[in-house]
């Protein structure tokens, strides 16, 4: 491994499972003074995901405010296109472009403060085992199947028939 790697796994940071997130977010962010009423509804609704995450820290703060202007500005266009309708003067709205953009760059903010879901199923906590001897004392194998009592031999016995 060369002296000055910063990381053993190239440069890549190590991506956590969704049991080893810590659920309470060590760092508070607390929102810009600069955001209007409506990005702060928007900053308020996303915030608490993304701390959970631990994607929202002071460093990351104005890439979370792009976020919210993104979100904000989609949704903005969106409502014009509403309003106006998919064609205009028998052309297609200039805005279903913009719209069709700022979804897509949308999506990619969206996807780098893990606020997306990732399709793969979500691990959950496994329950306490017990001491592998007690189990299968308790008539469970290890893979956790009831075993079917066997008959017990004596010395001198011939096999159990079915």
């Amino acid at each position: 491994m060369p002296q000055n790697s910063p990381r053993p796994t190239g440069g890549r940071r190590k991506r956590l499972r969704p049991t080893e997130i810590d659920l309470e977010p060590s760092v508070q962010v607390t929102a810009p003074t600069s955001l209007s009423s409506a990005e702060l509804a928007v900053w308020d609704r996303l915030a608490p995901s993304a701390l959970r995450m631990g994607t929202l820290t002071p460093e990351t703060v104005p890439g979370f405010i792009l976020l919210v202007q993104t979100m904000m500005a989609r949704d903005e266009a969106a409502a014009v296109l509403a309003r106006d309708g998919l064609v205009v003067n028998r052309t297609v709205h200039q805005v279903s472009t913009h719209v069709r953009q700022m979804t897509q760059r949308l999506e990619s903010l969206l996807s780098r403060f893990s606020l997306l879901p990732t399709g793969r199923p979500v691990e959950r906590p496994r329950p306490a085992r017990v001491d592998d001897v007690d189990e299968w004392e308790s008539g469970h194998d290890f893979y956790g199947v009831v075993r079917k009592p066997q008959p017990t031999r004596e010395r001198g016995m011939s096999r159990p028939t079915a």
